[in-house]
């Protein structure tokens, strides 16, 4: 073994070293320059290494995703260690320290002595190596390999080896990059070759065809003909086949920047299909609602029984297709990652509520028992109150739909406080899912049965749009059944500490002042909670009829959005008066910004105001019923407040839509209300009649040839008398952002197609008495 190398070394030996250095690196680099065999250049190397850095043994490892391969090997066989065990052999870099350490700062490792190093790590094969020295090869900032040098004496290695040897890495970065772009393009040209040789053998394979061809037909004239043009034909194909080769390679390059293209204007013409297909579907789905909605207010003459069961039908059928729309149009947004989530404080009891109601009905057909059983502890949660109620209606419907008659469907609700997870599992005793089936239940439109034959209907897209809502908030599915006895799905949502405060600690600020200043505001809020509690609520203006109305639906409470004044009286007094309708509770909203002694109100009403929150609402309903509860009150009947006739026969709308199914209807509708209804069919002329007859509302719609609703809307907002006449959109545009382009435009309200005639009427009752009320 060679001796210790000295603390210092004389000028002439540095002299020295560094010629041997100078020659060294002339000698490789000369070696570089006449060979790209990647294996003779690094033993070159090596050995050109010996001569400047003294080493027992040495070793160049190349890098690959991240694992070192030694390639080449020096001086092992002198210490009897057989170099084709070395050779090849692997390291995850990550895993030795050393390697490392070069890695992220590209330095050079000297360990003088491996026995008091904590980062060196011993293998099988250099128990011997008591003394190393490596760095890295780096290419364009990029460590590519390492030159490992190891000797078997303690402190053999100093800091100017490590100088040394880093001059051999930069020649074994060109030598490595110089290798592998001669193997690439060795690997090119054989392609290339490979495609010649081809083309070779298909052109002599044409040309023997035409041979042979040739030789059959050469004594028919006519034959001689056609096969002449058939191997001309041949001959441009082959020609144009020739061109298509030559510029092959040379084309794979633009087809990707090509296919880049075409995937952002993929989707962009998603984005506008999805825009326009929304507007397509819902406009004669619109005429079709709203068609139906006019003949169940008998604004053409009366309905007799069967006629108003087929106007039902024809409601049911279309509100159906909608939420077919609905659901492939969410589908399409949660693709596009447009899907938004309208977080909130979600009571859960009312939740549950609301969603059971709303399937009891099919329910009751099939005489299937629903129960539903909500932990105490569980009282809100942080979610989208509109989209988890359409989870969980999903899931009981699909319940009620494959469980057979006489059966059970339940919804339990249990809180797990110490994960912070709630859990609402809905389970049935119907015919249960095959395991090998489960898999497939969240595939948008996947069903187990595919048959045309197939007894259950269903589109398949319910299950897919529960699990992404669900996953959205934060939280998943999980599945159980057993086949023909009954199938469980759990949803499992985080449990928000917001939630846990309870509702006094969450619920609206009782004393907050109520910003509706009219009737019609005010009943808005109304529906608005009898929603989210699952009530059925059919609401009406205040008019002679009313009574009548009363005695043929037979609602469980009535509540009248009405000034209490003697026509009030009167109504309620009629009500009381007959045994039809003596029991029917009745409520009275009343503003609770005025002195209690001013309300005056009739004998056998009961008094709520909107300042109330939720919770306190709820209260109220259940005081009005016999057993205190208001999950017994099923139907509702709102009255509201009405403009007078003469009020109304001088009321202005402007109606604008370029479809003329879909605006005749809503027209008819609203003269029948005792509006006057002037109608245009174009942005420009909309515009035009705005500025001549200065209608008290528009109604305006926005997808319009010409000038658009958008345009329409800024151009009358910059005449100064118009500013503040109210703009009602009215729009099959309903993706993400529509309702607020339309408020930017200066819109004062957006309602998306189909649209409730109902609740248009509203909206224009409320509009319009917001800007008396501001004058």
């Amino acid at each position: 073994m060679n001796a210790p190398l000295p603390e210092t070394i004389s000028p002439r030996a540095c002299a020295d070293g560094e010629q041997r250095l100078a020659q060294a690196l002339r000698d490789t680099a000369y070696v570089i320059n006449q060979s790209l065999n990647l294996d003779e250049v690094l033993q070159l190397i090596l050995g050109a290494i010996q001569k400047v850095v003294p080493h027992d043994a040495a070793n160049i490892m190349l890098v690959e995703d991240g694992i070192a391969r030694i390639t080449a090997v020096h001086g092992y066989e002198k210490l009897g260690v057989d170099k084709s065990v070395l050779l090849n052999q692997r390291r995850a870099v990550s895993a030795v320290p050393n390697l490392v350490r070069m890695t992220q700062t590209g330095e050079s490792v000297v360990i003088p002595d491996t026995s008091q190093s904590n980062d060196w790590i011993n293998f099988s094969t250099s128990g011997w190596i008591l003394s190393f020295l490596s760095t890295p090869i780096r290419h364009k900032g990029v460590t590519i390999g390492f030159i490992n040098l190891n000797s078997s004496i303690r402190g053999h290695y100093a800091e100017y080896h490590a100088e040394r040897l880093r001059s051999f890495a930069d020649q074994a970065a060109i030598a490595i990059e110089n290798a592998r772009l001669y193997e690439k393009v060795r690997a090119e040209l054989a392609f290339r070759r490979k495609v010649e040789l081809e083309l070779q053998d298909a052109m002599n394979e044409l040309e023997n065809r035409v041979e042979q061809r040739t030789a059959q037909l050469k004594n028919m004239n006519e034959q001689m003909k056609m096969e002449l043009e058939l191997r001309q034909k041949a001959e441009r194909a082959l020609e144009m086949e020739r061109a298509s080769l030559a510029k092959r390679v040379e084309e794979r390059t633009a087809e990707l920047s090509a296919a880049n293209a075409e995937l952002a204007k993929a989707v962009r013409l998603k984005d506008a299909f999805l825009a326009n297909m929304s507007h397509e579907l819902r406009t004669p789905l619109n005429t079709i609602l709203n068609v139906a909605e006019t003949l169940e207010e008998q604004v053409y003459g009366p309905l007799n029984e069967r006629q108003m069961r087929a106007i039902h039908t024809q409601q049911e059928s279309a509100s159906h297709l909608l939420s077919l729309i609905n659901d492939i149009l969410d589908l399409s947004k949660i693709g596009a990652g447009k899907f938004d989530l309208n977080m909130d404080l979600v009571p859960v009891a009312a939740l549950c509520s609301a969603s059971t109601k709303l399937v009891e009905g099919t329910a009751r057909k099939k005489n299937i028992q629903i129960s539903l059983v909500v932990d105490p502890e569980v009282k809100h949660i942080w979610g989208d109150l509109r989209r988890l109620k359409q989870v969980l209606v999903n899931l009981l419907s699909n319940a009620v739909k494959f469980t057979p008659e006489d059966g059970f469907v339940g919804l339990a609700v249990g809180g797990d406080r110490e994960n912070k997870l709630v859990r609402f599992m809905v389970w049935d005793t119907g015919i249960g899912i095959p395991k090998e089936s489960i898999s497939n239940l969240f595939k948008p439109f996947t069903q187990l049965d595919n048959s045309l034959a197939r007894k259950y209907e269903g589109t398949g897209l319910g299950l897919a749009l529960a699990y992404h809502i669900v996953e959205m908030h934060g939280g998943g599915i999980q599945v159980s059944s057993d086949p023909d006895k009954g199938s469980q799905f759990t949803v499992t949502l985080h449990w928000d500490e917001r939630a846990h405060a309870g509702p006094e600690a969450q619920a609206e600020d009782p004393t907050r002042p109520v910003d509706l200043e009219t009737y019609s505001s005010m009943g808005m809020k109304v529906q608005r909670f009898f929603s989210e509690f699952g009530i059925e609520l059919v609401s009406d203006f205040q008019d002679d009829g009313n009574f009548e109305k009363i005695i043929q639906m037979q609602p469980n409470l009535l509540v009248l959005n009405i000034p209490a004044n003697s026509e009030c009286r009167a109504l309620v007094n009629k009500i009381r008066s007959d045994p039809r309708t003596a029991a029917i509770p009745i409520l009275i909203s009343v503003n609770p910004a005025d002195p209690r002694e001013s309300w005056n109100l009739p004998q056998g009403v009961m008094p709520f105001n909107l300042s109330l929150t939720r919770q306190e609402f709820r209260k109220v309903l259940s005081s009005v019923t016999n057993m205190g509860t208001a999950s017994l009150i099923r139907k509702v009947f709102l009255i509201n407040a009405r403009l007078s006739s003469s009020h109304a026969a001088q009321t202005t709308i402007l109606l604008v839509d370029d479809n003329e199914p879909t605006v005749r209807p809503l027209a008819d509708f609203l003269t029948a209300r005792g509006y006057k209804v002037v109608l245009t069919y174009s942005g420009t002329e909309a515009v035009a009649q705005a500025r001549e007859l200065r209608p008290n509302i528009i109604l305006m719609d926005i997808q319009m040839p010409g000038m658009d609703g958008f345009e329409a809307i800024r151009r009358i907002r910059m005449d100064s008398s118009m500013a503040a006449t109210p703009v009602v959109a009215l729009t099959a545009l309903a993706m993400p952002g529509d309702r607020q382009r339309c408020l930017e435009a200066g819109a004062n309200e957006y309602i998306s197609k189909p649209i409730s005639l109902r609740y248009l009427a509203d909206i224009i009752e409320t509009e319009i008495q917001k800007t008396a009320a501001a004058q």
